[in-house]
């Protein structure tokens, strides 16, 4: 890539890894303040933040963070504990196997660490339903959005992993945003002995992304991406109440975690638990 980027948006790192500029650096204090949301009385709930790329591939930075992003990010980490911590520790045992936790040219997980959180959301939510056995490779849409704002295409799909379970897409909304689709998504199992109720996933393009793998566990998956809540608040049809919920965000968005929106929308489910 040489010294080429896009100011103020795609950061040129060591050989050919990009970064998002607005992930590297964030503001430590701010980070030391972030507390986890009051969540909604369904049987499980979860909550999970996951560091940028910069946490996992600091040795592809041309300049390092601030010398306290570390330990402000290893709090962050501790307080949330739980689902967090695990995805966390999960990955960092992907980059001591030599694997690449991050796709260098994209911001999104790669399809080692993808499979990796697909499978900690499910063990977390549905323990003792994951079956490595129903992941085969396949092809996948490649992700290489910073790459592209580059001016540098590459191919549609790679090889990646995918399940060998059925699931029923029931219905996709999708809402433009800035030339992106955002997905409000109803998925129905068709696998053998998923997990009856209704499960809520709320979640940025990461977790979108292994929804595929995450979906055939769960009798009736919905899965909200944040800009439906904090952009434009929810405005669907009257879901049911939830019996688990994950909400996922990044951590430069965990303001989100705060959000009068998100509040709401707990709230809402909240408010039908036990009708």
């Amino acid at each position: 890539f040489g010294d080429s980027t896009v100011p103020g948006v795609v950061e040129v790192g060591r050989g050919d890894w990009l970064f998002w500029s607005a992930y590297l650096d964030p503001d430590c204090e701010a980070l030391d303040e972030v507390v986890p949301p009051t969540m909604p009385g369904a049987d499980v709930a979860r909550l999970l933040v996951t560091p940028p790329k910069a946490a996992y591939h600091a040795d592809r930075l041309r300049e390092p963070e601030s010398a306290c992003v570390a330990e402000a990010r290893a709090g962050l980490v501790d307080r949330f504990g739980g689902l967090t911590r695990e995805v966390d520790r999960a990955l960092a045992a992907l980059l001591e196997q030599g694997i690449e936790v991050f796709i260098p040219d994209d911001t999104h997980w790669s399809m080692e660490a993808r499979l990796v959180v697909a499978r900690s959301i499910v063990e977390a939510l549905a323990p003792g339903r994951w079956d490595d056995g129903a992941v085969t490779a396949g092809q996948v849409p490649r992700l290489s959005g910073l790459a592209r704002l580059q001016g540098i295409a590459h191919s549609d799909l790679v090889e990646g992993p995918v399940t060998t379970l059925d699931v029923n897409v029931v219905s996709d909304q999708y809402v433009a945003l800035n030339g992106n689709l955002l997905i409000l998504q109803h998925s129905e199992s068709g696998a053998p002995d998923p997990l009856p109720g209704v499960t809520y996933i709320i979640g940025d393009s990461q977790t979108s992304y292994a929804i595929p793998l995450i979906a055939p566990y769960f009798e009736d998956l919905r899965f909200v991406n944040w800009f439906l809540v904090e952009g434009f608040g929810f405005t669907g049809p009257d879901w049911p109440a939830p019996d688990r919920i994950l909400v996922q965000t990044i951590e430069d968005n965990t303001h989100l975690l705060q959000s009068p929106e998100l509040a709401s929308f707990l709230a809402r489910l909240d408010s039908t638990v036990g009708d």
